[in-house]
């Protein structure tokens, strides 16, 4: 008897508890996940020449810190293509 109240006390228990919370809904075209960010398209993010690259690069290096390409894609004449659209510095790899 008291086993089966004891069953009869865990089964309640485990009842009561709430529900997952659900999965947000899709975000439309127009909406926003997140306020502060804004999804800039390719065609928007102008691309570095090639000097401002080199100068990019070695500033970097003459303050000892590794360059960081930041790239895009890009179409030319129907083909995708890497675009360098900006040079962050980072610190050195571990030797």
């Amino acid at each position: 008897m008291k086993l089966i109240a004891l069953f009869l006390v865990v089964l309640v228990g485990c009842s009561s508890t709430p529900p997952a919370p659900s999965k947000p809904a899709p975000v439309a075209n127009n909406e926003q996940t997140y306020p502060n960010q804004k999804l800039v398209v390719d065609s928007e993010v102008s691309e570095m020449s090639r000097q401002d690259i080199i100068s990019a690069i070695h500033e970097c290096q003459e303050n000892d810190l590794r360059p960081i390409p930041v790239k895009s894609k890009k179409r030319v004449e129907g083909r995708i293509t890497d675009a360098i659209i900006n040079v962050i510095c980072g610190p050195q790899k571990a030797k």
